[in-house]
């Protein structure tokens, strides 16, 4: 008697190999769909928080070293929605050279000035606002200029509903109003 071996698959048998790669590939193409999903999501977050250490460095690179002027109208300046004043750190001009700056809040939008430039840098909650850390120790919302206008806030701070978002701790630099105008003659 002889025996016949056949040299391939039956029919049934490759729709049993049909059945089992067609699962194989739709979880495969679930898990990339899920994992690039999930990317997606990690990318985004990873730019927004890069964006807010970017903007909160220059926060307190700018703000950290300010001067403080015998002059009123050039002395430091601050309001629930902006603040102005000349620092040593600003951010178009050499380190170093004192330049007017502003930072201030425009439509939920936290925005820096510097030479008429105005820079949006990022997207605030809504009641967004700066205060201002006194001599006694309390946050104040309204920093005036005043007759010894060398004094300048200790901190300042932007805070919203829910928590504070930059601090920063003024380091003051009193220089004599004839050093700054020989610097400003200079530029």
């Amino acid at each position: 008697m002889k025996v016949h071996h056949e040299k391939g698959m039956s029919l049934l048998e490759m729709l049993v190999v049909f059945v089992i790669v067609s699962l194989v590939s739709t979880v495969l193409m679930q898990g990339f769909g899920f994992g690039l999903s999930i990317y997606e999501r990690i990318q985004s977050r990873d730019d927004r928080v890069s964006k807010e250490l970017l903007v909160s460095h220059w926060f307190r690179y700018t703000s950290n070293v300010l001067i403080a002027e015998k002059q009123t109208e050039n002395s430091f300046s601050g309001s629930p929605d902006e603040f102005r004043a000349f620092s040593f750190n600003a951010l178009l001009s050499d380190p170093g050279a004192p330049q007017e700056i502003r930072w201030g809040i425009g439509r939920s939008t936290l925005f820096y000035e510097e030479r008429d430039r105005v820079f949006e840098l990022m997207t605030l909650e809504d009641g967004s606002e700066f205060e201002y850390l006194n001599a006694l120790g309390e946050w104040v919302s309204h920093w005036e200029p005043s007759d010894s206008s060398l004094e300048i806030p200790k901190g300042i701070r932007l805070v919203n509903q829910n928590a504070v978002q930059m601090t920063v701790a003024v380091r003051v630099r009193t220089s004599p109003d004839l050093l700054l105008e020989e610097s400003r003659r200079e530029r």
